[in-house]
Parts: C-alpha cells; structure tokens; sequence
C-alpha cells in the first residue's frame, strides 16, 4: 500500500550518468586520481576534471571500463 502511494505520488527520477559514477566513487572513497587510473589516463588530463565537473560526457568506451570496474551494467554511465 505504501509502496503504490510512494510510486503514484512521489516518483523517483533516474539517476544521471555522473550522479551514478559520483556515488559510486564516493561509496569506495575514490577520488579523481583514481578515476585516472581505471579509465588508463595520465595525470593532468582534464578529460576527468571535465567529467566529474558535468562538462564532458561520459562516452561508450569509458562506460563499458567503469563498469566492469564496478560491475554494474554500463549503459548507467551513458
């Protein structure tokens, strides 16, 4: 009864591509140097700094790396 009140009349939203990667991240206490490492970039790429901040998009590649990394499924990051 509840559960059918909450979904009529307070739906959730999807959660978005970066909200899913911060949790994720902020879950396992990772920080943007650690996102570096599993996407296989340098230190200093701005690729990163750009995602995190919702400037750049996740693309199909990188969403495929993060989720074997989190084994979740990788369409959540696109």
């Amino acid at each position: 009864m509840v559960e059918k009140y909450e979904t009529e009349n307070h739906p959730l939203e999807p959660a978005k591509p970066l909200q899913v990667l911060q949790h994720l991240m902020e879950e396992r206490g990772m920080d943007e140097a650690d996102l570096l490492n599993i996407l296989g970039l340098k230190e200093g790429d701005q690729e990163v700094n750009a995602i995190l901040q919702g400037d750049c998009n996740i693309n199909a590649e990188q969403a495929e790396v993060l989720g074997k990394y989190f084994h979740v499924p990788s369409k959540l990051f696109v």
